[in-house]
């Protein structure tokens, strides 16, 4: 009897880790659907972690070292400055209610670090496998949308904004961030000796930066070369990475076919609706009237996500422009709070290029990551909780894929 209760419990941990992996790994690239099921997958994913570890419960000792790290003291002094910030607001209401929302991502963040640090290693690169697959479904689906005119599939998948051109420019940033790993992935299978992946890997990691390309929009296209330079230099530094004669040749024809696929699907229709020269005085125009502001409160800014709600006729122009996350952070968290969060990017960033230098899954992760830093600066706000999801979960994990505990 007593073998049976040990037995049933560990296949439930078993079940239960499975089950963590799938809605986890499965959750970021389905924000194609929407915020709600981002966050649904991945409440859904720390409740299965959580039940996962009740048989092998975490210590005092683990705990204490996730709350106390480095990266964790200086989380909680951000988010004092951005308290501090949000009650200085010129909308008090608004930047608390997304103070509230970063605090409460913080705490799932911890959370999500303890549940990778006690999901035995197997998971973790099952957390990977899933991720990965759902990157090229999703690349699939969005090809799809992009090239076949149909009205249900382009509703079913954006509602509202199905008939907008721009309705897939994020998406074009999401999957530039998402790439890595299934570069990675593939990368990874191929050594390994896998047949599939040597004569698929190199055209599904190509299909991928063609996906980014046709979605449009230059946040992701910048997004993407800049994790592609930092993989193929990096990676053949520290990592063997070695593209062949044919391959450098070829990637000048794999740039024009991607953007000649990129003018098929809408690009015609994005140039005859752009208007760069407008949003390029708008930016200017904006950038003065937050300099002026900032100089009445330099050190916490005007508040937490706060410049839509400038009291001047150009608090409009903020809801489109405040999205380079480098002047949002200055214009709304001030001086300091700028300091305080670039010390923690750098930070994230230095712990992951030293994995790099040694495993190629932090290779992953620092071309990831810059490659979402670079998306910031046009992208979205900085501080919308399913953007910042993106950079807890995908750090968390490549750090503890290149960590060599069981």
């Amino acid at each position: 009897m007593y073998q049976d209760k040990v037995t049933l419990r560990s296949e439930f941990t078993s079940l239960s880790w499975k089950v963590c992996a799938f809605f986890i790994g499965g959750g970021l690239p389905l924000i194609l659907f929407g915020k709600a099921v981002l966050a649904t997958w991945f409440s859904l994913g720390l409740i299965f972690g959580c039940l996962a570890m009740f048989e092998d419960r975490p210590s005092f000792t683990e705990v204490k070292s996730i709350l106390f790290s480095n990266i964790a003291k200086v989380t909680l002094i951000v988010l004092l400055i951005f308290s501090a910030s949000a009650l200085n607001s010129v909308d008090q209401h608004y930047s608390l209610v997304r103070f509230y929302e970063m605090f409460y991502l913080s705490v799932a963040s911890g959370l999500l670090v303890l549940v990778f640090h006690k999901m035995p290693k197997e998971y973790v690169y099952l957390t990977l496998k899933i991720l990965c697959v759902a990157t090229l479904l999703i690349a699939l689906l969005v090809l799809i949308d992009t090239f076949v005119d149909s009205d249900r599939l382009s509703y079913a998948l954006h509602g509202k904004k199905w008939e907008s051109i721009n309705r897939l420019e994020q998406m074009g940033s999401i999957i530039a961030i998402l790439a890595p790993f299934v570069w990675t992935w593939m990368f990874k299978m191929s050594r390994k000796g896998h047949y599939w992946a040597k004569k698929v890997g190199l055209p599904l990691s190509y299909a991928l930066f063609f996906t980014v390309i046709v979605c449009g929009g230059v946040a992701g296209w910048f997004a993407v070369l800049t994790a592609a330079v930092l993989y193929l230099v990096m990676g053949g530094r520290w990592h063997a990475l070695a593209l062949n004669t044919k391959h450098w040749l070829l990637l000048p024809c794999a740039a024009v076919a991607a953007f000649l696929g990129y003018f098929t699907a809408s690009g015609v229709s994005h140039l005859q609706d752009s208007k760069s020269l407008d949003r390029y005085s708008e930016y200017t125009q904006f950038i003065e009237q937050s300099v002026d502001y900032l100089s009445t409160t330099p050190v916490l800014g005007i508040g937490v996500n706060a410049t839509r709600f400038l009291p001047t006729p150009d608090a409009v122009i903020g809801k489109s422009t405040s999205q380079n996350f480098l002047l949002q952070l200055v214009l709304e968290t001030g001086l300091l709070g700028f300091a305080v969060s670039v010390v923690l990017i750098c930070m994230v960033l230095y712990r992951l290029y030293r994995y790099a230098a040694v495993n190629v899954y932090g290779l992953a992760g620092v071309s990831s990551m810059m490659a979402f830093f670079v998306a910031s600066l046009a992208n979205t706000s900085i501080f919308n909780a399913w953007w910042l999801a993106f950079f807890i979960a995908l750090s968390s994990l490549s750090i503890r894929l290149c960590k060599k505990t069981k």
